[in-house]
């Protein structure tokens, strides 16, 4: 079933904004005779577009940064506080997500895996856990779902000090 353009618009909105850019960008190229400034507006609609997608990285990657953290530090002060960070990043992470951004993220996982591993193990080096840091897995051991999930924490594999 097709969905409605008003509704796809609120279902879909990173996917109707790189849309729209689109068509204005084809209507630009077109020069049709309008004082709107067609490529310009393009343009803000897709930055918008491209920072929302961004955004919805950026909360992943926290999500799992400290995922790791919780299952490979042996830190115990501060695991309250990424148990804390992880929820607000998935509730923000799932206000952001549609299904296009849904496919795109599933798509860039193992990248943005990388880069909150990079950043765990750098936290944990600045604490001297060297040896956690090196432990962290070189592939994301989280699925997309995992990481979602408002209830799901990994097991931590230490004993909490």
């Amino acid at each position: 079933m097709a969905i409605a353009r008003d509704e796809f618009h609120h279902r879909d909105w990173y996917r109707w904004a790189r849309e729209q850019a689109d068509g204005l960008r084809r209507l630009a190229e077109e020069r049709i005779n309008t004082d709107l400034e067609l490529g310009l507006i393009a343009e803000q609609i897709d930055e918008m577009a491209v920072s929302q997608r961004a955004a919805l990285r950026s909360q992943l990657r926290r999500v799992i940064e400290h995922l790791l953290k919780l299952e490979y530090s042996p830190a115990s002060g501060p695991r309250r506080m990424w148990a804390l960070s992880i929820r607000d990043a998935r509730v923000k992470a799932r206000d952001l997500l549609t299904t296009t951004l849904e496919n795109e993220t599933r798509a860039a996982l193992a990248e943005i895996y990388e880069d909150a591993r990079d950043l765990a193990a750098d936290a944990m080096r600045a604490y001297d856990e060297d040896e956690a840091a090196a432990g962290l897995p070189p592939a994301c051991p989280y699925t997309f779902e995992q990481l979602l999930d408002r209830d799901w924490r990994p097991t931590p594999r230490h004993t909490e000090s």
